[in-house]
């Protein structure tokens, strides 16, 4: 094996390695842009702002409008039963993206044959989606003439209305549903494209914004397009 040859081969194999850790920093980032920590993800923002061409090859690729298909959705919960588990995963994953707009479909799914992780995995997509809102009980008039004393023993505090101590023991009811993590790492691409304000980055902004109209994707990206007219 001549010299030439060697140093072609050292050459390839050290590209390889440095495009390879290349796209493992994207993914990351990538993966950040969903973290609940803003410092974090505001991080991966602007390390992906600095390799602004790769970034906008990353996005091409993953950034996707929310926008229901009926054939494509019934694919995705055809593969929640699909035996490699990186494709339930990622089947999981986008039926997620699509939040509420697919409720009737998961819905409907329930109401089929399935096997126990893929059920699961339906009701836990079902269970993140927000709720429709129950009319609130009303709160105790105090007033009128009730009879209100306050007791402390030992640092406990009662309070006795009418002679019938309050039960203050109850938990506070969990807080809604937020957002899917994928609208999130969406509405914070949306940022990234409109401070990159490339030909391509206003055509993915283009792509977003004929997403559902009450997605948070969609709206991000269409006040974006709108600032850029500016």
């Amino acid at each position: 094996m001549n010299a030439r040859r060697i140093v072609g081969m050292i050459a390839l194999t050290v590209f390889g390695a440095t495009a390879s850790a290349q796209q493992a920093s994207l993914d990351a980032r990538w993966s950040d842009l969903t973290s609940p920590d803003e410092a974090k993800a505001t991080r991966a923002l602007l390390a992906l702002a600095m390799t602004p061409k790769e970034t906008i090859t990353l996005l091409q690729d993953r950034l996707k409008p929310v926008k229901v298909d009926s054939k494509r959705v019934a694919q995705l919960l055809k593969q929640l039963e699909s035996t490699s588990f990186p494709v339930r995963v990622q089947a999981t994953a986008e039926l997620e993206y699509l939040g509420k707009f697919i409720k009737a479909d998961l819905e409907a799914a329930l109401k089929t044959k399935l096997d126990i992780e893929t059920k699961q995995r339906i009701e836990q997509l079902l269970d993140k989606m927000p709720k429709a809102k129950k009319a609130e009980a009303p709160m105790p008039n105090l007033g009128g003439g009730k009879s209100i004393s306050v007791m402390n023993m030992n640092g406990q505090i009662t309070i006795i209305v009418d002679g019938v101590p309050l039960d203050l023991s109850k938990a506070p009811p969990p807080p809604p549903p937020g957002p899917p993590p994928g609208w999130i790492r969406a509405v914070r691409a949306v940022t990234l494209l409109e401070h990159l304000a490339t030909p391509e980055a206003r055509q993915l902004l283009q792509a977003l914004a004929a997403g559902e109209s009450e997605a948070l994707p969609t709206i991000a990206a269409r006040e974006a397009l709108e600032r850029m007219k500016k």
